[in-house]
């Protein structure tokens, strides 16, 4: 097989992979014959993201946007080849701030593939720039969601505290924006340990989740307690 019959073979299965509706059977058939060509390198890596790049480009819908993040997640955690330019085609395409407001869907596997191919610190570097660049409020909902992969920093949950703090008039849906900070701050510190941690930092967050102490949240009571308990036992 030419290259030019791999990347035409690679670009039409994929194609009828994630605008197939009416058939999950051909959907999948497409999608592996699509996966088949990667692993047997009857396509080039180049092609390969040129071709998603074009095909997210032209999709009609949040729906085959996510399908080909869903492709790219299979051969990026499969494949020994890295990919680190479809990173910036997922960004560009919009599609984490499309989709639902699902945490599997925005936190695991749209932000999950994004720390997959460009990193952790990469990721928590664009969350913090639109906490910081952006008024719409889906946009900042949907970036609190993406931390859940992440974990925050102690600079990425300051931001996150002021930009909410100091715009009462975002329609956001704060208990729940709120929820997400602080099960990604406790899961952060369980995961990272306080050891690096400046004694002004510490000092902000035993003040960020004894706030959470009084929050109307039974979950955001749980992992403040636990953080806090943490902080204590790591001092």
């Amino acid at each position: 097989m030419t290259e030019d019959e791999g990347r035409y073979k690679f670009r039409s299965s994929l194609l009828k992979a994630v605008t197939e509706q009416e058939n999950n059977t051909l959907r999948i058939e497409f999608f592996s014959q699509a996966r088949a060509l990667v692993d047997d390198r009857e396509v080039s890596r180049s092609q390969v993201v040129q071709v998603i790049s074009e095909l997210m480009k032209i999709a009609s819908s949040p729906m085959i946007k996510l399908s080909l993040v869903h492709f790219i997640h299979e051969i990026t955690t499969r494949d020994e080849q890295e990919y680190p330019e479809l990173f910036w085609v997922i960004l560009d395409s919009q599609i984490l701030f499309e989709a639902e407001n699902d945490i599997s869907v925005v936190g695991r596997l749209i932000a999950g593939t994004l720390i997959d191919i460009g990193g952790r610190e990469a990721m928590r570097a664009y969350l913090t720039y639109i906490l910081l660049t952006q008024q719409d409020e889906n946009k900042i909902r949907k970036a609190a969601m993406a931390f859940y992969p992440t974990g925050h920093t102690v600079s990425s949950l300051q931001i996150l505290d002021q930009v909410i703090s100091a715009s009462p008039s975002l329609n956001l849906d704060i208990n729940y924006v709120w929820l997400s900070a602080y099960l990604d701050a406790e899961g952060s510190i369980f995961k990272e340990g306080t050891a690096k941690l400046s004694a002004g930092e510490k000092e902000y967050l035993k003040g960020f989740f004894t706030r959470g102490l009084s929050l109307p949240n039974e979950f955001i009571h749980q992992s403040s307690q636990k953080a806090l308990a943490l902080l204590e036992e790591k001092a």
